[in-house]
């Protein structure tokens, strides 16, 4: 679970790919590239998330210029008369 955490931040996520990619099993030493299909489980894992958070972020900056928008009654950059 704390690879996956580590992963999501795009910190040596390569690292953990290639060990993944290389292992075997308990007590059975690694070779390489023996499971090529875990590398598809991180760059899905990567792009899935990634997308996630990017949209949480949008969402909650777009959420907070209404809030201010309508605390404003739009009427900021509009001149007195």
């Amino acid at each position: 679970m704390l690879i996956l955490i580590e992963v999501s931040t795009l910190e040596m996520w390569p690292d953990y790919m290639y060990k993944s990619v290389d292992a075997v099993g308990i007590g059975h030493a690694p070779e390489i590239d023996y499971n090529p299909y875990a590398s598809l489980f991180y760059v899905s894992f990567i792009f899935v998330i990634t997308f996630f958070i990017m949209n949480l972020y949008v969402g909650g900056v777009t959420k907070k210029f209404n809030e201010i928008k309508s605390e404003l009654d739009g009427t900021y950059f509009l001149t007195k008369e």
